[in-house]
């Protein structure tokens, strides 16, 4: 899988200063690196990892793009992967003209390549009902199924949980002194490490099943 540098160019310039010092360099594959490295040396900031260097002057070659053809999914310019048919949707986006759900597949997808997850958008045209104004489109972000769970907590901890945060902050700005103090923070994540516990069971269960008798 090809990773292709406008991308992940794309996605390090949409993040803020403290976002970006936040990536882990140390997990990013050799060409995200250099692209992460160069929008740290354009905005004359440190990199957090001080083992590595920081805007390294060497060129990355963008890879050939390959036209893929479809009646039905158009949107990745690359040629569509071998993995295609065995693999899993990591997230998706609808979208219809006028939103940035085109923008947030693409950052999704910058994301996994910057992980050394390949991955692969397609587009879908949904038929418009009569009573819609326009016609929709499913983004979905394709990824080999063996690394969907990877993926998925990869898209988690680099694009959903930093909405869920902002939107939990501005819910929590809008609350009273009472109605806030009446809260706490094992309560309103409860659910949250619910999930996170019976995930890591039911992998420990898996590994311990298969382990030799």
């Amino acid at each position: 899988m090809q990773v292709n540098p406008d991308d992940l160019r794309h996605y390090y310039d949409s993040l803020s200063d403290e976002a970006l010092l936040e990536v882990d360099r140390s997990t990013l594959t050799e060409v995200a690196r250099q692209c992460y490295d160069d929008e740290l040396a354009q905005r004359k900031l440190n990199s957090r990892d001080t083992e590595s260097p920081v805007g390294s002057q060497a060129a990355v070659t963008p890879p050939e793009s390959g036209v893929e053809i479809d009646d039905e999914y158009h949107y990745d310019a690359q040629p569509k992967p071998d993995w295609l048919d065995d693999a899993a949707c990591a997230c998706s986006f609808a979208y219809v003209p006028g939103d940035v759900s085109a923008d947030d597949a693409r950052k999704a997808r910058a994301v996994l390549l910057a992980a050394g997850i390949p991955c692969h958008v397609a587009e879908q045209k949904i038929a418009k009902a009569l009573y819609e104004p326009a016609v929709r489109y499913v983004y979905a972000v394709m990824v080999p199924g063996a690394l969907n769970l990877v993926a998925i907590s990869v898209l988690d901890k680099e694009i959903f949980n930093p909405k869920v945060e902002a939107e939990w902050k501005v819910l929590l700005e809008t609350l009273s002194d009472d109605e806030l103090r009446a809260l706490n923070s094992e309560t309103i994540c409860a659910g949250l490490l619910d999930r996170m516990n019976r995930l890591k069971r039911a992998y420990d269960q898996e590994i311990a099943r298969r382990k030799p008798g």
